[in-house]
């Protein structure tokens, strides 16, 4: 009988890192949605125009959040440097020494002349090619995705500078429909404060236009997601940690040699929902601007895209032990 081979050291805290990241999506989500609430209220600018500013109650990020997510992208740092680390003294020979050990570290890039910089180090010298290869295939400068190498910049600043950024705004993801606007078959144009501002009572952030003078108007509902300030720009906090799981995973099982199947169910949960959500706003602003009920082919693909993402949160689960947040109905 063959021994059963050890969990890598770094898998406990790769599970936390797991459970307290779907922990802080779902609790910051149900904050947002029980215990504040937000609307649009209007102020009239003539016939023909409308400003809409926000109207708050309830105490939009609880001090915890800030500390939370700080927690959870130092642990996801922590889970790349000792799955490096462990790697290295595996592979080095001659082994390093105590200071080379003590400053090793995950390699991130942003260029290729930054990637061979880091080639030059004691640490990467010292591992296989194949696995050099392969980390470097997940580098922010080969896969063109920005978020990695963002989470990296706010980790090192959170830790060093300046504690890290968060903030409400209008959800992207949902479209505001301006319901209580009449006439709602006239022309009609919405202007967005640019950049959009984060939620703060009477902070104005939109505006309304009519062809027809407006005979009717009340206050709006405004869907809310958490978000990062990240090189002045607002990340999506959902997004950002999707990513960071996703990359993690795939790194750790990398320099360890392990399956690569938890990464990949990770990516193609996180990829549906990405489609379920883009074929949800696209359905819900062609009924927006057409100021007609949702099509029934729009109202299909989105089913169909929600579907595909059940299906995948179930495989999901049957790694994970767990659904993420939104799921925990989909074990039928």
């Amino acid at each position: 009988m063959s021994a059963t081979k050890p969990k890598p050291v770094w898998s406990k805290r790769h599970r936390r890192l797991i459970d307290e990241s779907f922990d802080f999506l779902r609790s910051s989500s149900q904050h947002l949605s029980r215990n504040v609430v937000v609307r649009g209220i209007p102020v009239m600018d003539g016939d023909r125009r409308i400003i809409f500013r926000y109207g708050v109650r309830g105490t939009l990020i609880p001090d915890d959040f800030i500390e939370d997510l700080r927690d959870i992208l130092g642990r996801a740092q922590s889970v790349l440097d000792i799955a490096m680390t462990q790697a290295v003294t595996d592979a080095a020979n001659p082994p390093l020494t105590d200071k080379q050990r003590r400053n090793t570290y995950f390699p991130l890039a942003n260029s290729e002349a930054a990637w061979r910089s880091m080639l030059g180090q004691p640490h990467v010298k010292a591992l296989p090619s194949r696995t050099v290869r392969a980390l470097r295939a997940i580098q922010p400068f080969v896969t063109r995705d920005p978020v990695i190498s963002l989470f990296h910049q706010v980790h090192n600043s959170d830790k060093h500078e300046t504690p890290l950024v968060l903030g409400v705004i209008p959800d992207p993801e949902f479209i505001m429909m301006f319901s209580e606007v009449e006439p709602r078959t006239s022309e009609h144009w919405i202007d967005w404060v640019d950049p959009l501002p984060e939620v703060e009572n009477r902070v104005e952030f939109a505006y309304y236009r009519c062809a027809d003078p407006i005979t009717h108007v009340g206050i709006e509902e405004i869907p809310l997601g958490l978000v990062i300030r990240v090189e002045n720009e607002w990340r999506d906090t959902q997004y950002l940690l999707w990513d960071v799981m996703e990359f993690v995973t795939r790194a750790a099982a990398l320099l360890s040699g392990t399956s690569l199947t938890p990464a990949n169910l990770m990516r193609n949960m996180f990829n549906a929902e990405r489609a379920q959500l883009e074929a949800f706003k696209s359905m819900m602003s062609d009924a927006s601007r057409t100021g007609t009920n949702t099509a029934p082919h729009a109202e299909r693909l989105w089913q169909q895209r929600a579907e595909v993402t059940r299906r995948a949160a179930r495989r999901f689960a049957a790694w994970n032990g767990s659904f993420p947040p939104g799921h925990e109905e989909d074990r039928r």
